[in-house]
């Protein structure tokens, strides 16, 4: 993502997660089953949204997620 914000100079990014998986109960993975909504907010998502955060400081991102259900 910072790569392409660079390379596209983007300044706003609209975020929708409609399509994030909310509930997963495989136990191979490395969060807990059940939990993957938590699990894809803190080990992912919010990791990449610190990554723009710090490249890109006045970049604008909007969460338009169907009400905010995520937990990030």
């Amino acid at each position: 993502m910072v790569r392409l914000s660079d390379e596209e100079h983007l300044d706003y990014i609209i975020q929708n997660g409609e399509d994030v998986v909310k509930r997963c109960l495989r136990a191979d993975h490395t969060h807990a089953p059940g939990n993957s909504n938590y699990a894809n907010s803190t080990m992912g998502l919010d990791q990449v949204i610190q990554a723009m955060r710090q490249a890109h400081p006045h970049l604008v991102w909007e969460n338009c997620e169907d009400g905010g259900c995520k937990l990030t």
